[in-house]
């Protein structure tokens, strides 16, 4: 059964509800992460801790640098894989439904906005989890004892919890009714004192690992190597221009490397966030894993991006009698001119033994 094209009117009012959507979902995080005034859980910690004994260090990567960093490589990568997509495989159009109905907005446009709202949503809520695990379990950073400087009621009065006299004994936990912050002077150091009991998990690990493991899987579904004889997620019909063959088969080869090269990446964000004493190993290896396990459920559970190749249509209407390549993308000849509409209007076939490009 054909899937039929939505008209301009009906993809209008969807537009405006997903982005109504996306910002309902966006206020509780910016919420969470800007204008929340209540303190993180106050966790206690034993003055033989060193894990949180290290010195404030500046950020390598900032979390603006960190969001501006993917969002460029996510519009870069999305856009030049569907700018070539569509040339060398040409949508489809259903035509069961008349021109008039159709909607009349590019069906590029179409495309790269379904796919950056599905990879705006899984960050929204994976960051939105992070958040709430920051301020839910409140573990310390490895930098809080810089950050706090905490102050214990002892012989000589107020003092250093963990300096000798000290005033409890060895290996006693200092719950947070037995201990105050000194650096609470001013606004910007109670935010870093906030900041430092916020340490489960890593947002920036969190993020990254997503946006990575979103697009290495993206471009895995969408440039894959099909078997000879299957239809191809994106059409049958190629492009007979060289060029466009070429560079689309250039961006094939490149595809493991691009992917190996977003990970890399990812690990690296990773990595800073425990070198600049931000996170523990274990934050950053929680919110990588969490991270992953976003951008695959996105992929795979809710764009259904291999079973739904393209806005309009599925694997079960790409053989269906209904669909023929849109008359507008016909492939230029190698002498330069456009095909007849006539002879692109074909209904798609079960492909040849040829090897898929």
């Amino acid at each position: 059964m054909a899937f039929s094209i939505p008209s301009s009117k009906t993809m209008a009012c969807r537009t405006v509800t997903e982005v109504i959507a996306l910002i309902v979902l966006t206020y509780p995080f910016v919420h969470i992460r800007f204008f929340n005034h209540k303190e993180p859980e106050r966790r206690g910690f034993f003055c033989d801790d060193d894990s949180i004994r290290y010195p404030l260090a500046p950020e390598s990567i900032t979390t603006f640098e960190c969001f501006a960093i993917w969002a460029v490589i996510a519009i870069v990568t999305v856009g030049i894989v569907e700018s070539f997509s569509f040339v060398v495989f040409r949508p489809l159009e259903d035509t069961a439904v008349s021109n008039q109905q159709q909607c009349k907005i590019p069906t590029l446009v179409l495309e790269l906005y379904r796919i950056f709202a599905y990879f705006t949503l899984g960050g929204l809520f994976s960051m939105l989890i992070v958040e709430m695990s920051k301020y839910s379990i409140g573990r310390l950073r490895p930098h809080f004892y810089a950050a706090c400087q905490p102050l214990c009621e002892g012989q000589l009065g107020l003092q250093d919890c963990c300096s000798d006299p000290m005033p409890y004994p060895d290996h006693t936990y200092i719950t947070d009714t037995m201990y105050n912050c000194s650096n609470m002077s001013l606004p910007s150091s109670a935010k870093l004192v906030d900041r430092a009991r916020v340490s489960f998990m890593s947002g920036h690990s969190s993020f990254s690992f997503y946006s990575a493991f979103f697009l290495v899987l993206y471009l895995q579904v969408r440039l894959c190597d099909l078997h000879a004889g299957q239809p191809s997620l994106l059409g049958q019909r190629k492009t007979n221009s060289k060029f466009f063959k070429t560079h689309y088969k250039g961006i094939r080869i490149v595809r493991p490397f691009v992917q190996f090269g977003l990970l890399a990446l990812a690990g690296y964000v990773g990595l800073t966030r425990i070198s600049d004493f931000k996170h523990h190993p274990g934050d950053v290896l929680t919110g990588s894993v969490f991270g992953s396990i976003i951008a695959w459920c996105m992929v795979y559970a809710v764009m259904k991006l291999p079973q739904h190749p393209r806005i309009f249509y599925t694997m079960a209407t790409i053989n269906s009698e209904n669909f023929q390549p849109l008359p507008q993308y016909t492939d230029l000849v190698d002498q330069g001119r456009a095909q007849p509409s006539s002879q692109t209007s074909i209904a798609l076939q079960p492909q040849s033994n040829t090897r898929q490009i």
